[in-house]
């Protein structure tokens, strides 16, 4: 118990928080809440492993809750049938409405090679004289 004063409680009670505190640290506890209530600092034992903790670096206040800002976005779940139609047009629809690429002419530059052409290598051999 930490209610008693003796000399060897006092530095077991500090042990205890050193070694409570490098725990934490290892399991990513690096927030703990101490109830001064329940536990009073007055005792030396108690004020031994308050001190412990807080030099091992573990913070004895509850942390300051981060609210996580809205996601962006579309919340699909929640449209109305009419909402999602109009944001997935029918796939007809837009085949409809795609142009027929084979029938836009393009210029003759951009035209893919065909015939021998197509198969023989496109290579230049530069030569280099040196005197």
């Amino acid at each position: 118990s930490l209610n008693s004063s003796s000399c060897v409680d006092v530095s077991a009670a500090e042990n205890i928080g050193r070694i409570l505190a490098h725990r934490c640290h290892q399991c990513g506890l690096i927030n703990l809440f101490f109830d001064s209530v329940e536990s009073p600092l007055s005792n030396e034992s108690v004020k031994a492993f308050f001190n412990a903790l807080l030099e091992g670096g573990v913070n004895l206040e509850e942390p300051v809750e981060v609210t996580l800002p809205e996601p962006l976005g579309v919340d699909y779940d929640s449209l109305t049938e009419e909402q999602k139609r109009a944001a997935y047009p029918s796939l007809i629809e837009t085949l409809r409405s795609t142009p027929d690429w084979a029938n836009i002419p393009y210029p003759y530059s951009m035209r893919p090679v065909s015939g021998k052409r197509k198969l023989s290598p496109s290579f230049q051999v530069i030569y280099c004289l040196l005197i």
